[in-house]
């Protein structure tokens, strides 16, 4: 079974191959009317279409994947920041506390 690298490449081929087949059928007396070519025909434009969006959904899963990645990166990042926050912040914030309570102790007790 071919892989999807070699599936594209032939479609490719046949789309390039298109005008020349048109001329010749051209020649063979085939050919419907001369307004239409088998370029124009729906297969050939379906199959390039499916192709196409199967390239660009392989794209948009990789950079899906990407964003995902970086994401969880930051998203690690932002929660050891808040840890480190945390863990250091509350001791100050205690201290803060206690120092003002005795603070207003100290000055209350010593303005009577």
């Amino acid at each position: 079974m071919p892989d999807a690298n070699q599936f594209g490449v032939w479609i490719l081929v046949a789309i390039a191959l298109m005008p020349a087949l048109d001329t010749v059928l051209g020649w063979a007396g085939l050919k419907k009317s001369s307004n239409t070519t088998l370029s124009d025909q729906p297969i050939a434009i379906r199959l390039a279409e499916q192709f196409a969006t199967r390239e660009a959904l392989a794209e948009v899963k990789v950079e899906l994947k990407l964003l995902r990645r970086d994401l969880r990166q930051e998203i690690d990042s932002m929660e050891n920041w808040l840890k480190l926050v945390n863990i250091l912040g509350m001791p100050f914030l205690v201290a803060g506390v206690g120092i003002s309570l005795a603070a207003f102790r100290y000055f209350r007790t010593s303005a009577r």
